[in-house]
């Protein structure tokens, strides 16, 4: 795993975190809709872009999934 691809997962489960503690403590029906768009579009967007650094990392090296 580079090390882009490695700091992306650390994001990544840093922004499921929140959108966990979102959906626990808020009370406020439009702040947890809102909230948890922003949080699950936040997540795929960074998966996307975790796979396409996997993918081109994979790439240089010659290796594949």
């Amino acid at each position: 795993m580079s090390e882009h691809s490695a700091g992306l997962a650390d994001d990544i489960d840093a922004l499921r975190s929140v959108l966990s503690r979102l959906l626990r403590e808020e009370r406020d029906l439009n702040r947890l809709v809102t909230g948890a768009a922003r949080l699950t579009t936040s997540i795929v967007q960074a998966e996307r872009l975790r796979h396409q650094v996997t993918s081109d990392h994979q790439e240089e090296e010659g290796t594949y999934p």
